[in-house]
């Protein structure tokens, strides 16, 4: 009875406008407006019954993307918005002219450059350039801002690089060796002492030295600027990895569970417990020592007098690599995530296929070693807030609309969407689940590139809904843009979202 009398006042109104210029176009757009009502009615009735039932939300959405098709095909709806393409881009934002939903337009500021190498460390070097080794290619590489790569043949299998206090790189090399390459390219070599020691992380010490570690071998390395190699043995079984210069004169180094090692300049060598495995260390911008932990998934801040203090993560893996920012925050590599960690503690990831080592560059960027992908990334460190590999958690707590994806993404007192009034609107909101699948073009599977209109870009990531599962409160629903599936995940996990705005 409802759509009845809608559909006949739609009919009233444009005869009453007929003996005016407005009469073909209020008609249509009238009837325009009741077909697309009736279409999203029609499509969440079915999304809510599919929901308790079967999951095959698919069907719906099949149903919904053909209503458009056949508005095509309806003269009476000629100068209407239901006739034309179905999404319009408005710059930031697109519109979706079945749904009248306004959906937030992600943007990719992620940069790829393939390495055809296996970069398994990576460093800013004093030339202005970034360098990598490649012990698959048996190569010392150099990769400009610009992704211009040069390869230098180093000869047997470089591991690990940084920059000595001669201006040269210094890295070593599993074939028992340490060397530098100038940045002309030149390489000098020096033998490490200790057979199949695998040396494995270099740094640059307080005292004008280089300091490495030897996994296999079980001894911290020092060489000079002449080539001059010193070893300190450490008990069996310390297999020391990661290394740093701290600011107290020291070198730190990771180790098998649970502790870190400290090295003097006259290689005295003490360890201090630490709550969890440690898989990357590195001196902060604040002059702490930091380290990313596998277990827990964290990362840990020490200070000079030893106190520990934790920062928990999402689960979404372990942490691994870990480097100081120009801007003051701690960046991490995190399984297939980048993060960044504030002062007060904040934590942001992006979604970016990034397990490896991450560093600055010399054009302020954050650069990472994506060393499985073989692919060096340039990633921006003041990201856009529509960046499309953002990730945030639904819910802090377990239940509540409390986690970053509200708090941070939405409503942060400066980058906030509804606080900064993004596209002139502060009434920005996370997507119900059929308001997220509405706009996916195919049924399950989907062979589209994300599954959606061109106009989105490649989506190819799990977003968020508003909606959490009606078997369990600590579960919201998602979506994988990838093929357009749909499941329930603990609102703990760190996932994409889109914000919208309007609708029927």
């Amino acid at each position: 009875m409802t759509r009845w009398l809608a559909f006949v006042g739609a009919c009233c109104a444009a005869i009453l406008c007929a003996a005016t210029p407005c009469a073909a176009t209020t008609q249509a757009q009238r009837l325009c407006d009741f077909a697309r009502t009736s279409a999203w009615k029609d499509y969440t009735s079915c999304i809510d019954r599919r929901l308790v039932t079967d999951l095959a939300i698919a069907k719906c959405r099949y149903t919904y993307i053909r209503k458009w098709e056949s508005f095509q095909r309806r003269k009476s709806l000629t100068g209407s918005t239901c006739i034309g393409a179905r999404f319009t881009d408005n710059g930031g934002t697109v519109t979706d002219n079945l749904s009248g939903l306004v959906w937030e337009k992600k943007i990719n500021q992620l940069t790829e450059y393939y390495a055809a190498a296996n970069p398994s460390d990576l460093t800013a070097g004093p030339d202005g350039n970034l360098w990598f080794p490649s012990g698959g290619t048996h190569e010392i590489c150099k990769i400009t801002t610009d992704g211009v790569i040069t390869r230098y043949l180093e000869g047997t299998a470089p591991n690990s690089i940084t920059v000595g206090p001669d201006g040269n790189l210094w890295f070593t090399s599993y074939a028992d060796k340490v060397g530098n390459i100038t940045t002309a390219g030149v390489v000098t070599e020096y033998s490490v002492p200790t057979v199949n020691s695998a040396p494995m992380h270099i740094t640059a010490g307080s005292d004008g030295n280089l300091w490495f570690t030897e996994n296999r071998g079980d001894k911290i390395g020092k060489v000079t600027l002449a080539g001059v190699v010193t070893e300190y043995p450490l008990p069996p079984n310390t297999y020391p990895n990661h290394i740093t210069a701290g600011a107290d004169g020291n070198v730190w180094f990771t180790k098998a569970c649970c502790s870190l090692g400290k090295v003097t300049p006259a290689g005295e060598i003490t360890f201090v417990p630490i709550p969890g495995d440690a898989t990357g260390i590195t001196t902060g911008p604040d002059g702490n020592l930091w380290i990313s932990l596998q277990i827990p998934d964290s990362l840990a801040k020490m200070t000079a007098d030893g106190s520990i203090t934790l920062y928990p993560l999402p689960p979404n893996g372990g942490a691994t690599g870990i480097a100081g920012g120009a801007d003051g925050n701690m960046w991490f590599t995190h399984e297939s995530w980048i993060g960044k960690l504030t002062p007060a503690g904040v934590v942001t990831e992006w979604a970016v296929g990034a397990e490896g080592i991450i560093t600055m560059g010399p054009d302020g960027n954050v650069w990472i070693a994506k060393d499985g992908a073989q692919r060096i990334a340039k990633f921006p460190i003041a990201p856009s807030p529509h960046e499309q590999h953002a990730t945030f958690a639904w819910s802090a707590g377990g239940v509540n609309e409390d986690g970053a994806m509200f708090t941070t993404f939405l409503n942060d007192p400066v980058t906030g969407l509804n606080t900064s009034g993004f596209a002139g609107s502060k009434g920005w909101r996370i997507p119900t689940i059929a308001e997220l699948d509405s706009f996916i073009l195919q049924g399950f599977p989907c062979t589209l590139v994300a599954c959606t209109d061109p106009i989105f870009g490649a989506l190819p990531y799990n977003y968020w809904s508003m909606t959490s599962t009606g078997r369990d409160s600590h579960h919201a629903w998602l979506i994988d843009f990838d093929v357009g599936w749909v499941n329930g995940v603990d609102k703990a996990f760190a996932l994409s979202m889109f914000a919208v705005r309007g609708g029927l």
